[in-house]
C-alpha cells in the first residue's frame, strides 16, 4: 500500500483494498470463513451445465424457481437440515406461473 501507483486500475485496487482492508484476512480470525469463494463457485456450477444444456427457460418464472430451489437445497445441505423442507419452503413463495 505504501508503494506509488500510476495506472488507473491499480489506483482503483488500491483504493478497494483500502475500504475493505479489515476484512481481507477475516478467515484468519474464523476458521468456519473458507479463503476462497470456490465453494460459491462449486454451487453454481450445475446451474450454468443447465442453462447450456437446455439452452435455457422458456419462460419468466423458470429461473426464479429454479435458482430459489437450488439456493435452497444447498444451503441445506450446508447447513445439515431436511432439502425437502426447504424446497417445500421455496415452493410456498415461488411466483404462480399463470402470473395470478
Amino acid at each position: 500500500m505504501a508503494l506509488p501507483v500510476e495506472q488507473k486500475d491499480g489506483r482503483r485496487q488500491r483504493k478497494r483494498y483500502a475500504r475493505h482492508r479489515g476484512a481481507l484476512f477475516t478467515f484468519l480470525d474464523h476458521r468456519d470463513v473458507a479463503p476462497d469463494n470456490n465453494l460459491s463457485e462449486r454451487t453454481l456450477r450445475p446451474t450454468a451445465t443447465y442453462r447450456k444444456v437446455t439452452g435455457g427457460f422458456r419462460s419468466r418464472w423458470a429461473p426464479h424457481l429454479y435458482a430459489g430451489v437450488r439456493s435452497a437445497v444447498a444451503t441445506a445441505a450446508r447447513n445439515g437440515l431436511d432439502p425437502f423442507s426447504a424446497v417445500n419452503n421455496v415452493l410456498a413463495e415461488a411466483p404462480s406461473p399463470t402470473g395470478g
